[in-house]
């Protein structure tokens, strides 16, 4: 019991966790939205979800220790999160353009 008030009582670790159980909830719904739509724009949306719970798996397992910072980065920048970071973000922007130019809006 006591190690788990210590796991937590760090607030980096509490919020990586409750990203890590929010997004795969999103990941499963993204999932099974992926088998009922045939849109260009919902598909950008959809690998916007899995780039952002792939962003939030990195930042777990780089918090954890299991890879480095200096691994993936040029001078103390770390490449790795700033794609993880903005891939997602792109994906939306992407989606939020083609749906805008559907005939459904």
């Amino acid at each position: 019991m006591q190690e788990l008030r210590s796991f937590l009582s760090d607030v980096q670790t509490l919020l990586l966790f409750t990203r890590l159980i929010f997004g795969a909830i999103a990941v499963f719904f993204a999932i099974l939205s992926w088998r009922k739509t045939n849109e260009s724009y919902m598909f950008f949306f959809i690998i916007g979800i899995f780039f952002d719970y792939a962003s939030i798996l990195y930042k777990t397992i780089k918090h954890f220790g299991f890879i480095g910072g200096e691994i993936l980065s040029v001078k103390a920048i770390s490449i790795g999160l700033s794609i993880f970071e903005n891939i997602p973000i792109l994906c939306f922007t992407i989606g939020f353009i083609l749906f805008l130019k559907s005939k459904k809006f």
